[in-house]
């Protein structure tokens, strides 16, 4: 059995598959995915539903953009949590649900 680790996709879902198709990965084999799904990248929605429907054993932890984002919708009248997420690419993680709306 091997275990493969995975940090900071960031919304970049081609890079992800991209590595999906060199790494050999074989059933039994375990994947662990550090955080940090969100934001920078196109393609955060996207990236999302491909990581929900990921067979195999697989293990998801939160990143501090996860939580950052979070937080924002949690809509607590704190405008520093909003602010956080913004600055950190959480604009383009709202675009890319809003780009692809058929997800949810």
């Amino acid at each position: 059995m091997k275990t493969f680790t995975f940090g900071d996709t960031h919304g970049c879902l081609k890079t992800l598959q991209g590595l999906f198709n060199i790494i050999p990965y074989n059933e039994g084999d375990k994947r662990i995915f550090l955080g940090d799904y969100l934001d920078r990248g196109p393609d955060s929605a996207l990236l999302i539903q491909f990581l929900m429907d990921l067979p195999g054993d697989n293990e998801f932890l939160l990143g501090n953009h996860e939580e950052l984002f979070l937080r924002m919708l949690e809509f607590t009248n704190n405008s520093k949590h909003v602010f956080l997420s913004l600055v950190n690419g959480g604009d383009r993680t709202i675009m890319s649900y809003i780009q692809n709306e058929h997800i949810f």
